[in-house]
């Protein structure tokens, strides 16, 4: 009977640990899934910041410099930057309906879109409380460096990449297109005469 019961206590260990063995699997392969996924849309939105940095900073540098009012300058951004976001996420979705993958077309255009039309509310957002328009652009490129700045951190963490030449590379794009669309505004301001 004492080794029987033995028997039992042993088996019923068994059974146990085969159980927490089996439950640390599906934990593990459910966190492969999350984090499987989390990368298939990465790209997308990546692709709207991106963007977003580059390309809006550029338009409001571009607005700053031929409007030189803070109210116009946002009421442009707001239109320019919505429209933007829906050109983008309409791209992002013909991108991953042509691709043969797992990606859904709509959700990466969703991811694309959001992560676009955010990084505009933040790049405006200085206009909305500050008059001096160059003050406000100052501080929108700021917030820029500053969205760079956490977005590649936590991509060198994940990836396990070099932080300072994936932000450095990104910032002197974006600053460079910013000083040209600048310049640019400057330019047809002085060219057309256009007073607003």
């Amino acid at each position: 009977q004492p080794g029987a019961q033995r028997l039992h206590e042993i088996r019923t260990q068994l059974v146990e640990q085969k159980g927490i063995t089996e439950g640390e699997k599906n934990e593990k392969i459910l966190i492969e899934k999350i984090e499987e996924e989390k990368l298939q849309y990465f790209s997308a939105v990546v692709l709207g910041m991106n963007d977003a940095i580059i390309e809006f900073t550029g338009m409001l540098a571009g607005f700053a410099f031929a409007f030189q009012k803070h109210t116009i300058v946002l009421m442009a951004g707001a239109i320019a930057g919505i429209a933007a976001a829906m050109s983008m996420g309409a791209s992002e979705y013909m991108s991953a309906k042509t691709e043969e993958n797992r990606i859904k077309p709509m959700k990466a255009a969703a991811y694309c879109f959001f992560t676009y039309l955010v990084t505009v509310v933040f790049l405006l957002s200085p206009f909305l409380f500050v008059n001096n328009v160059f003050v406000a652009l100052g501080i929108a490129l700021f917030i820029g460096v500053c969205i760079v700045g956490i977005f590649n951190f936590y991509y060198s963490v994940t990836k396990e990449e070099k932080f300072w030449k994936r932000f450095l590379h990104m910032a002197i794009i974006s600053f460079t297109v910013a000083g040209i669309s600048f310049l640019i505004g400057m330019l047809l301001k002085h060219f057309t005469g256009i007073q607003v």
